[in-house]
């Protein structure tokens, strides 16, 4: 193992926090998803061949680690978003890659600092 110190903002650091406390393995806000990425979804309308009306897709718009901030994003882009939709994915089965492992990084770094800051 490798110990790293680093400065964080305020921002930073709170977000880690964040994250730790609602993201951890098992909490309600991951759908049941493992290692979840939340992802705000708006109401899309495009032609399809042979048909007169258009069909509804939804388009990703926005990324989070934190269901919160979609939620808070939903707020504040309504003005931008048509029949907004918060998707909760996993970066897929049996994913050993990049995404598992920097998310598991965020949540070791939170943990980290809620438990100095008791």
């Amino acid at each position: 193992m490798t110990a790293l110190t680093i400065q964080l903002t305020d921002q930073q650091a709170d977000f880690l926090e964040r994250f730790a406390r609602t993201q951890y393995d098992g909490a309600e806000d991951n759908l049941a998803t493992r290692e979840p990425l939340h992802v705000v979804q708006t109401k899309k309308y495009t032609e399809a061949s042979g048909r007169k009306e258009k069909v509804p897709y939804w388009e990703n718009v926005a990324f989070f680690f934190i269901r919160g901030e979609a939620e808070k994003y939903v707020q504040y882009q309504s003005h931008n978003l048509n029949d907004p939709y918060i998707s909760t994915q996993s970066p897929g089965y049996g994913n050993n890659g990049d995404f598992p492992c920097f998310r598991e990084l965020l949540l070791q770094m939170g943990y980290e600092l809620t438990t100095s800051n008791v």
